[in-house]
């Protein structure tokens, strides 16, 4: 859709139809609001595991159909902290549109140091079922180098007129082994 050129002047008692207002509200709204960034998400607070197995640390669902042309994009960045235990830490991205549970990204991250994380990610819709992405996360000591660097492309299906679910788990033994302490979510749109 086009910008209408000069936009229209509205007269006192016109009748409005729904021609009108598609061609100049919608379609002006739609030109305006067209390649936008959209805050989806933020983490304020800190969620840790609870202990044997994987739990939800952060996850935000998208409306279905939300992200609803090919190339628009789910950009996430998410950090946290690790126990300094010899417990196995697990991180996953995961993205679930109710019929399929895809793992982006499965780390292990590095056992007994007092660690920090973070994960960087872009899910981008391909088609209307189907997705590109990729991930990478860090893991180290604070204000020290990285211990751990591990990423991941991944090409799959989603269906992207369902409701979507974004979701960073971790999966550990003891309570808090691993925690999520901040992030944020944004849509891209093109």
């Amino acid at each position: 859709m086009a910008w209408t050129d000069p936009p229209r002047t509205w007269v006192a008692a016109e009748t409005v139809t729904s021609t009108l207002m598609n061609t100049h509200v919608r379609d002006q709204l739609s030109y305006l609001y067209a390649g936008r960034v959209y805050r989806l998400d933020t983490v304020t607070s800190s969620t840790g595991n609870v202990g044997v197995g994987e739990d939800t640390l952060w996850s935000h669902s998208l409306t279905a159909g939300e992200c609803g042309t090919d190339g628009d994009s789910i950009k996430g960045l998410a950090w946290g902290i690790t126990a300094n235990n010899a417990n196995t830490k697990d991180i996953q991205l995961r993205v679930d549109d109710g019929a399929t549970d895809t793992s982006i990204l499965d780390v292990s991250l590095t056992v007994s140091q007092a660690g920090e994380w973070m994960l960087g990610f872009v899910v981008t819709r391909t088609g209307s079922t189907t997705f590109r992405s990729a991930a990478q996360v860090v893991d180290g000591v604070a204000n020290t180098q990285v211990t751990l660097s591990a990423q991941n492309t991944h090409i799959g299906s989603l269906t992207w007129a369902n409701a979507v679910e974004v979701r960073v788990t971790g999966e550990a033994t003891s309570d808090d082994d691993i925690e999520i302490e901040g992030g944020g979510l944004t849509l891209v749109t093109v």
